[in-house]
Order: structure tokens, then C-alpha cells, then sequence
């Protein structure tokens, strides 16, 4: 979890950071560490503008101190800066040599590996030679990403296309009522709503409102199955606490938003392929759960929140439904041992229908390092389904893959979580809370397996072992 700094937002020293701004600067949320700085976790510095990697106390550093400055806003005066005296200014570090970059989306960055960059607070820290030479040539390169950006297919509100030619356009705000955040670290909130339930609609992006941004840490929406209105339908507009998992019955992702958006093409907006849509409505989910989970590691007293969704759906039905293969372990048969650098769970699974997988999503908990699905037929790997080279706890996006993977009736998914419990003294086992560990990597598809018994379950074989396995390079969009 990156934050870039409780003091920057006027917080007392000792107060611990934001995870929340890791979305204020460029790849905030995957800076390495320079050196052997304190507080490193999974090779990522989650205090940006700390004298420590673990943030959460003065003095801040030179990056910190000129954030503070600028409001804790990205502009092209902080860009440009070199805060730290290292002869490289503050965007080139961050990957954003430019200035072109703005909060909510990275489609405008030089780069988004993790390996190219390095932190703006610390001299030491530079990025490396082939990346400098890369900027060398600083118009040719700007004009390139300008290009890249005004070459996408854009629509009238300045983001990429929703809606198809002679769909119908609707949107359905889901917020709940303020409601007061409690002073404790970590709350789960489930809040229940209702969909159009006049006829079949289709989901075709979703979007976030964002109220309480300091204590906001993620929202995931989920789809109710069908029937399952006789047990919820009474509790729309009440919530329960719902830590880990969403309410039984209640498990198909119809959209979500952590720090830094879902999407790595316009930001906060996510929209579906031109193909298909999340079927809500008649025949389908009637009633949806808004899951919210706040983090308020300092216990402020008094705060409130009403954030939630924008769902942009139509009555105009695409060719196939949405479905979501959820492979891994989930939250049983493993754990992870202290004081182990990489711990590797694995998980082999069948699915027996012919899809479309388009979009994968890893899901594990703070311990979580890496993870990554493989295609496999009659044991041999095909394809990579989602690869995560650095998982961060607070940054959990649904990324779409470079080119959908057609998997057949009869292949397997074989996925890997790694962990690093280096700083742990004690097992951690699998489970549904925040200091247990998961291990889920959803694979988004089409059409929809209407038959598939298990659904969103795709059950297996699991082993785990110390180190890691190899994992294929892949891309994402």
C-alpha cells in the first residue's frame, strides 16, 4: 500500500500514511526502494515522501516536502522539479518525463514497469541508463504518447466510447447515504440495492464516486444470483459488516474501484468489450451488494462517507454475457510459513466450456508478492490468462490482457500466488480476513457458462513450496 504522506496532508508525526494517494502521482503505487531504506515491503516504497519507506512520521523528504508544497497535487512545477538534487527531474523518475500524466489514469506515462523507475526524494536513486537514454530525445518521445493519446477512439465527455452505435444509454448512480466511518483501522461494509428489474439490461462500464478519499480503501460490487431477491430483497437500503467475502449468493464482480482506477486506458472508467455486457435485471442479478471497505489507521472520529458507482447499462443486449471464473485456492487448504522471502501456493483447475477470457483480476492480502495464470492443454502451457509481477494490496485492478486467450472445453488453469512473509514470526494461514491470506486470480469471459455447477468456483488440486515457480512474461492493455 503506497501513501505518499499523512504529514504532507497535515497529519502528526507518527501518524501513519494515506494508501489512498497512491493515485496522486505517477506509478505511485510500485516505486522501488532505494537501498536498504527502512520499511521496505515487497521491494516497493509505500512512504514516497518519508524519510522511511514505511512512511508515517517526520521528517518528510525532499520529494515530501515539495508535494506538501504543491497542495499534494501533480503539476508540471512538481514534474519538473528535481527534488532530490540527483540531475533527474521528478516526472522522468516516475515515468512520467512529459508532464502528460493525470490522476486516475497511466496512459499517458513513458513507462509503467516497476524496474524503470526510481524515487524522486532520494539521490541515490536514479533510473536506469537505458531508460535515461530513452528520454534523451525528449520532443520525439512527448510527441509519441501525445499521439498515442489522441489517436484513441474518444467520445463526446473526453473518455473512450461506452455505448455502441443505436444502444439506448442509461446510468444508475449506487451510493449509499453518509454513513459514519468507525474509528477502527479496518471496516467492511456490504450495502444492498436493487437493479432495473423491468427487463434484461447489460452492464458496459462502470465508473467510481468517490466521497471520502482519505479512508476510502476499495469498493467491489457483486451480483446476486437470481432467486436470491427472497433472501436480500428485505435488506435493500440497510448494510451488514462483511469482512473478507460478500454476502452468500452474492459472488458475480459486476464492477469495483481501487487507487489508481481499474482501467489502464482511461483511469476510473472501465467499460466492457463492444461484444458483451453483465447481465443484471429480468432473468438475472436483481439485486446487487456494494461492498466498501475504509481504512482509517489513525481513528478519526466523525468521518463520513457515501461513495459507490456509476453504472452505465442498456436495455440494447450484446451478443454475450459476462462471466467470472474465479481460480486459486481461494481461502483454504494452504498457509504460509514465517519468515519466508517467497512462498508459492499453486492451483490446477478444469473448465470444461469453450470462452473468451478477456480481463484478469489477483486478489491476496498484505503478504501477497506476484501472481500469475497459465492455459494449459493436456499439460502442456498455451498462454499466459494474468501476470502480476508486483502485487500491491491497494492497487488491485481488472486488467485486461493484450489479446483475449480462447480457452476450450477440456483446458486447465493452473495459477500461482507468491507470498513473502519475511517480516512475519508466526504462519499465516488461509482465510477470509485481512491478516489471514488469498489466493484468487479472476479470469473474466465470455459467453457466460449459463450450466457451469460450480460458477464462479473453479475447484482443483493446490500444493504450495518455498520459492516460486517461472512465470511466462505476459502483457496487459
Amino acid at each position: 500500500a503506497l501513501a505518499v504522506a499523512a504529514a504532507a496532508a497535515g497529519g502528526a508525526p507518527g501518524a501513519e500514511a494515506f494508501p489512498v494517494l497512491a493515485s496522486a502521482v505517477p506509478n505511485g503505487h510500485g516505486v522501488p526502494c532505494p537501498g536498504e531504506l527502512e520499511g521496505c515491503s515487497n521491494g516497493v516504497c509505500s512512504g514516497l515522501g518519508h524519510g522511511t519507506c514505511q512512511g508515517g512520521a517526520l521528517p518528510l523528504n525532499a520529494f515530501g516536502s515539495d508535494l506538501k508544497a504543491q497542495g499534494r497535487e501533480w503539476s508540471e512545477e512538481l514534474c519538473l522539479a528535481d527534488s532530490d538534487g540527483d540531475g533527474v527531474p521528478n516526472g522522468a523518475e516516475l515515468g512520467d518525463p512529459c508532464c502528460l500524466w493525470r490522476p486516475g489514469g497511466d496512459h499517458l506515462l513513458a513507462t509503467t514497469e516497476y524496474s524503470e523507475l526510481s524515487h524522486p526524494g532520494f539521490a541515490e536513486a536514479v533510473p536506469p541508463p537505458e531508460v535515461l537514454a530513452r528520454y534523451e530525445d525528449l520532443p520525439a518521445l512527448c510527441d509519441e504518447i501525445a499521439g498515442r493519446e489522441g489517436g484513441a477512439e474518444r467520445g463526446a465527455g473526453g473518455g473512450p466510447e461506452i455505448f455502441l452505435e443505436g444502444e439506448e444509454a442509461l446510468e444508475l448512480v449506487l451510493r449509499p447515504e453518509p454513513w459514519e466511518v468507525p474509528s477502527r483501522t479496518t471496516t467492511y461494509r456490504c450495502f444492498f440495492f436493487e437493479y432495473p428489474q423491468d427487463r434484461p439490461y447489460h452492464i458496459v462500464g462502470f465508473e467510481p464516486v468517490v466521497d471520502n478519499e482519505r479512508l476510502l480503501h476499495h469498493m467491489i460490487l457483486w451480483g446476486c444470483d437470481p432467486g436470491m431477491e427472497s433472501r436480500y430483497g428485505g435488506r435493500v437500503g440497510q448494510w451488514q459488516e462483511c469482512e473478507g467475502m460478500p454476502p452468500r449468493g452474492c459472488s458475480e464482480l459486476h464492477g469495483g474501484w481501487t487507487p489508481g482506477g481499474w482501467s489502464d486506458v482511461d483511469g476510473d472508467l472501465w467499460t466492457t468489450p463492444p461484444e458483451a455486457g453483465f447481465r443484471i435485471g429480468e432473468g438475472a442479478s436483481l439485486i446487487t451488494v456494494l461492498q466498501v471497505h475504509t481504512d482509517n489507521p489513525n481513528g478519526y472520529q466523525g468521518e463520513t462517507d457515501s461513495s459507490g458507482l456509476r453504472l452505465h447499462y442498456t436495455p440494447t443486449l450484446r451478443q454475450h454475457d459476462i462471466g467470472d471464473i474465479w481460480a486459486g485456492p481461494i481461502a483454504a487448504f494452504f498457509a504460509v510459513p514465517p519468515a519466508a522471502p517467497r512462498w508459492d501456493v499453486g492451483h490446477e483447475c478444469r473448465f470444461d466450456f469453450d470462452v473468451t477470457v478477456f480481463a484478469t483480476r489477483l486478489h491476496m492480502h498484505e503478504l501477497g508478492h506476484s501472481g500469475w495464470s497459465w492455459q494449459k492443454r493436456r499439460g502442456q502451457v498455451l498462454s499466459v490468462l494474468g501476470q502480476v509481477d508486483r502485487f500491491d494490496y491497494s492497487y488491485q485492478p481488472a486488467l485486461y490482457l493484450e489479446e483475449p486467450v480462447q480457452l476450450r472445453a477440456g483446458d486447465s488453469i493452473e495459477t500461482h500466488c507468491v507470498f513473502d512473509s519475511s517480516t512475519q514470526n508466526r504462519p499465516t494461514v488461509a482465510g477470509l480476513a485481512t491478516g489471514d491470506e488469498m489466493c484468487i486470480m479472476h479470469h473474466f469471459y465470455y459467453p457466460k457458462a449459463s450450466d457451469y455447477f460450480m460458477a464462479p468456483f473453479c475447484w482443483g488440486r493446490v500444493w504450495q513450496a518455498r520459492g516460486e515457480a517461472n512465470a511466462a512474461g505476459a502483457g496487459r492493455r
